[in-house]
């Protein structure tokens, strides 16, 4: 979605320097690309400070991946994640990564190092130029008088108060990983070895032009890295922040690390002294926020949580999970991505308890009504992806009566941008238009967008982005140019991305192609998004923004 961001390659923001779209395509549909892999062994391509400084190795690609162990297996604890460099049947490409043959046997042997070239290399001092051994105390540096070097391991360990912690010290610029103005770094390129004509190395992206360089597609990241964009918009408006706020939720085991990443985004806040709070879980630790309770209590007490500004945050994380759940609540999927099927109610139910605290003028009236025809699944023209996308919506107890004709109600977007549809989600309206009918929650509208990939009809060389399974074996139901639906075989459809769209608009495609190449075929799903929000105002009656009084 976002492009590589370990390479920069200028034909195709998907791959690795030094391969060609062609080259790739080739390789990745060959039954024979685990055996006999892409070679790159033309400096400036292969070159790289760390694992090949003199550009002598070539890099190659490589397939990893095991059969995974299964969870019944009674091994399962004690192998799971274990990683064999000589299990014989690696067959899983890794398709945006290069790794180091330094035995030139075409095979990514054990030891043999994966390769990062995202940026020029850098000293991690923080703006003051030196590390906290050559630290002054006064924000400079002792290079030329020991005598005024404050360092002391114990006692002062960082006399300039410029070490990065994400809790304490978010904005703190030694060791955060990140390129700050002012500190050392070599003008070498991104694979940062030198550019020498004697040897045949000819300089690489950014070599030379006097500033510091990322990857364009590293960039692209940070572009969309939450934590960074939260510094962004503090330095342009502090105010901006304290209008907004903001609930994350992530699982302790999570396969994307989400509990780790969430931490960045309210280190971030505390770091502007904005009320940012962690808890750890709904109600199995003591930090839960409701401590002491089981399960099912925590479901029937969550519409008498205060979840009021003042008691329970502004900024909040919650970290759900039990950090001592059974071996089998965990392979029940406690604290994983989705988590068990109760953590996956109380996700919801929390969230929109919290968000249901800041509606103004809200209706939390019961309703004696049928909820009968109240979760649809439906479509609509998107026109940034020039194709129809499907939609699922859950309207509120109440909103087909006559008496509720003039009656305009809030909306909830609830995304899974990592290739579920509409309707995987739809269920769960149900739950939520039972606690509307009880006055438990306050009547709003919830969208479900789609988070799959469109696809390309290989027939037609068409774009087709509403798709869903078809009753007929083999078969897709595809809303088709004309708005009505019919049905294209799976073999004539192409993912246009590997499952799911994340609602970004990406940079490339599965075919490593660019927007110059065939923009036809990479999709702006986070425009497609923005074009949802705009058709279902036009055709519900959705609340506006109107200036409210704040109140916690």
């Amino acid at each position: 979605a976002l492009g590589n961001p370990g390479y920069y390659n200028e034909d195709s923001p998907f791959l690795p320097a030094g391969i060609s779209v062609e080259d790739y395509n080739n390789w990745i549909n060959s039954p024979d690309r685990c055996s006999k892999p892409l070679i790159v062994d033309e400096p400036p391509y292969n070159c790289n400070a760390e694992y090949n400084p003199e550009c002598k190795y070539p890099l190659i690609s490589f397939c990893d991946g095991e059969e995974p162990i299964d969870k019944k297996d009674p091994n399962y604890y004690e192998e799971a994640g274990k990683y064999d460099p000589y299990y014989p049947n690696h067959n899983k490409p890794m398709v945006v990564a290069l790794a180091v043959d330094y035995n030139r046997n075409g095979l990514r042997d054990y030891g043999e190092p994966v390769i990062f070239n995202a940026h020029e290399r850098f000293r991690d001092t923080g703006v003051d130029g030196c590390f906290d051994e050559d630290e002054d105390g006064q924000g400079g540096c002792c290079f030329t008088d020991r005598s005024k070097c404050k360092y002391d391991s114990k006692n002062n360990p960082d006399p300039n108060g410029d070490n990065y912690n994400v809790w304490d010290n978010f904005r703190g610029t030694e060791k955060n990983g990140l390129y700050d103005e002012g500190e050392p770094f070599d003008d070498f390129g991104l694979d940062g070895v030198r550019a020498d004509s004697n040897k045949g190395i000819p300089p690489d992206f950014g070599e030379g032009n006097g500033r510091f360089d990322y990857s364009p597609n590293m960039l692209n990241f940070f572009a969309h890295d939450m934590r960074l964009n939260i510094i962004k918009i503090a330095e342009k408006d502090i105010n901006i922040l304290k209008n907004l706020d903001i609930y994350l939720d992530a699982g302790i085991r999570d396969i994307f690390l989400s509990a780790a990443d969430s931490i960045g985004p309210i280190g971030a806040l505390r770091s502007y002294g904005l009320d940012a709070r962690v808890y750890d879980d709904f109600f199995s630790t003591p930090n839960a926020i409701l401590p002491g309770v089981t399960e099912s209590e925590y479901m029937e007490r969550i519409p008498s949580i205060d979840f009021s500004r003042r008691s329970f945050g502004r900024y909040v994380l919650v970290r759900y999970g039990n950090p001592n759940a059974t071996k089998k609540q965990i392979l029940d999927g406690d604290g994983a991505h989705v988590g068990t099927a109760s953590q996956v109610i109380n996700r919801f139910l929390t969230f929109l308890a919290f968000a249901s605290k800041r509606f103004p003028k809200w209706d939390k009236k019961p309703v004696n009504t049928s909820l009968s025809g109240l979760n649809q699944n439906k479509w609509f023209y998107s026109k940034s992806l020039k194709s129809y996308r499907r939609y699922a919506i859950s309207l509120p107890p109440g909103y087909n009566d006559e008496e509720n004709k003039d009656r305009r109600y809030p909306v909830v977007y609830l995304m899974h941008g990592y290739g579920m549809e509409p309707g995987d989600m739809g269920a769960a309206g149900s739950i939520f238009q039972t606690y509307m009918a009880q006055g438990a929650l306050p009547k709003f509208i919830i969208v479900y967008p789609d988070g799959k990939c469109c696809y390309r009809n290989i027939k037609t060389d068409e774009v087709e982005c509403g798709c869903t399974g078809s009753s007929n074996p083999g078969m897709q139901a595809c809303v088709g140019p004309d708005g009505k639906e019919r049905d294209i075989p799976n073999s004539d459809l192409v993912r246009k991305c590997n499952r799911g769209s994340f609602y970004t608009n990406a940079v490339s495609n599965i075919w490593a192609q660019s927007r110059k190449d065939s923009d036809k075929f990479i999709a702006n799903y986070e425009d497609s998004l923005l074009d949802l929000i705009e058709y279902i105002d036009l055709n519900y009656r959705t609340r506006q923004p109107e200036e409210v009084e704040e109140k916690y």
